[in-house]
């Protein structure tokens, strides 16, 4: 749990970055904080050998560029916060109080995955009240990067009552949606599989060594790159279910794929690719 210092340390240094330029001093922070005076001066002393805090003017203080960068990367992480508790129903007003406190000691991992969580509420906003839509619509509104996503391949028809596919053991999960200006594809990294033969029980190894997707009026052959599959974004189509904090939306693309045993090329099957975000 953060302490009561490392707060005022940040609350000195926020009020440094935000307050008018004749309320950058010592009684002027103390007032606005609540503080003493000579509890705030020996803090800005503290601070000035930080290299965060220049004190060369007694009377006007201000932010070394350490300090700067300092507030800023807190003021970032506040940000995140506040938009992560918003997007999860907390009201504005307990989101800025919490995240002022969760901001002081967040992990860069951790910042990371909110920030990357607020962007799916973001785009999801952007999208909620679209029925159903395009890979193509969907990678506009993304950032440049690279999304992980998880996947499931289902049987086009089972006879048997298993709708899970066999492709679901060739490839890596999760997947990869990487978007550049606005284009995305989805990469998956094939992996060995083993089994063991129906007819003779003895240990088999192989790879998926074709994939072809529907395009929406023929299958076309899939770009290969060393051991990736990749999948025009814009060939997805997606719909939107549910609403609120319940709300995701589900890709889907037919695709043909044939699996290779040694020198032999196994049959030809079909699967419908389903991701969720």
């Amino acid at each position: 749990m953060t302490d009561d210092s490392e707060i005022l340390r940040y609350q000195v240094l926020m009020a440094l970055d935000n307050n008018a330029e004749d309320e950058k001093n010592v009684s002027s922070i103390a007032k606005s904080l609540n503080q003493k005076s000579y509890k705030i001066s020996r803090l800005l002393s503290a601070l000035e050998q930080e290299n965060l805090v220049d004190k060369k003017i007694e009377r006007h203080p201000k932010l070394t560029e350490s300090g700067k960068r300092k507030i800023n990367q807190y003021k970032y992480k506040v940000d995140i916060f506040i938009n992560h508790l918003m997007c999860e129903g907390v009201s504005e007003k307990n989101a800025r109080k919490d995240a002022v406190l969760w901001a002081l000691n967040t992990s860069d991992e951790t910042i990371k995955a909110l920030d990357w969580a607020n962007e799916r509420c973001r785009i999801k906003n952007a999208l909620n009240e679209e029925c159903a839509f395009s890979g193509n619509i969907l990678c506009k509104l993304m950032k440049d990067g690279d999304y992980k996503f998880s996947y499931v391949f289902y049987k086009m028809c089972s006879e048997d009552g298993d709708v899970l596919s066999m492709a679901n053991n060739g490839f890596e999960n999760p997947c990869t949606l990487s978007v550049r200006d606005g284009k995305g594809v989805i990469k998956l990294k094939i992996k060995r599989v083993s089994a063991n033969s129906a007819i003779s029980g003895h240990m088999m190894m192989g790879e998926v060594s074709r994939v072809m997707y529907f395009d929406g009026t023929s299958y076309k052959e899939a770009v290969k790159d060393d051991d990736e599959v990749l999948i025009p974004a814009n060939m997805i189509q997606f719909i939107n279910l549910g609403t609120g904090t319940g709300q995701y939306m589900n890709g889907t693309i037919n695709m043909k794929m044939q699996c290779s045993v040694g020198d032999m090329h196994m049959p030809e099957s079909v699967a419908m690719f389903l991701m969720t975000i």
